[in-house]
């Protein structure tokens, strides 16, 4: 498949107009309906997590789809022509993705012009962060908006939790209480990242500063929390923090891309 300009920029931009080029249907990740489950030494697979699939058919396509025996909590689309064909975890705890084919073709040919399409979506993202963060209270939502707004002026990975049980190295998703410190000018966020670089970054902004102190109040050792519908503090993860994006701005796009942005600009 050889795409035109304006249809690569009609890709990055418009997701589902993307998934009909390549006459797939584009689905979100809760809506793949059939799970895998242990099953003596291999799985089964149960259509809405209840009844045994059974149809040779679907389960000759799953098995031609070579979805890794060490990925847990695995999902997999019914429609043969999703542009989504698996979520799961891999063996990291990491949220990972198996897309389509022809879905994954298009990004390919899709993957320079990038950088251009996020630069005209972030105006979209930044003001869905603005809303969010509006708030009262910590919601999930607030909380990952904030997350993502100090993303997005210091450029800081999002970090997995897998990395910082295992190495004690952090980003946004994974950051402790004792990794913020108050100073004359806001907060500054000084910890171990990647490959165990020591790093310090910044945040003078004064209402991000306020929503930090905020999350800094709820009980844990972890920095960013909210409160969800039973008035239970939860945790965040990298996997929320993407999900978010996806919701905002489409699936193209990742936390990944605030550090591209913030290096190419």
């Amino acid at each position: 498949m050889t795409l035109s300009p304006d249809q690569i920029k009609e890709c990055l931009t418009q997701p589902e107009a993307a998934a009909q080029l390549a006459d797939l249907v584009y689905i979100h990740n809760d809506h793949l309906n059939i799970y895998r489950k242990k099953y003596g030494r291999g799985f089964t697979y149960l259509i809405h997590n209840k009844e045994r699939l059974v149809d040779k058919k679907q389960l000759k396509r799953i098995k031609s789809l070579v979805i890794p025996p060490a990925w847990s909590e695995v999902r997999i689309s019914e429609l043969p022509n999703g542009h989504l064909q698996v979520v799961g975890r891999d063996d990291k705890g990491r949220k990972v993705y198996l897309y389509h084919n022809m879905w994954s073709l298009l990004r390919n040919q899709t993957k320079f012009f990038k950088m251009s399409a996020f630069a005209k979506v972030l105006p979209k993202i930044r003001k869905r962060l603005e809303k969010d963060l509006d708030q009262d209270g910590m919601p999930q939502s607030k909380c990952l908006a904030l997350v993502l707004s100090i993303m997005d002026q210091t450029y800081i990975r999002v970090g997995n939790q897998h990395y910082a049980d295992k190495n004690d190295t952090y980003g946004l998703s994974t950051m402790r209480t004792r990794h913020v410190k108050d100073t004359d000018q806001g907060v500054l966020f000084s910890f171990v990242g990647k490959k165990g670089v020591s790093q310090e970054s910044s945040i003078e902004d004064p209402d991000l500063v306020d929503h930090i102190h905020q999350c800094e109040e709820i009980p844990g050792w972890e920095l960013f929390q909210y409160y969800d519908e039973h008035g239970q503090h939860q945790s965040i993860d990298s996997g929320m923090i993407n999900d978010y994006i996806h919701d905002v701005a489409g699936d193209i796009f990742s936390a990944k891309d605030f550090r591209t942005w913030g290096r190419d600009t």
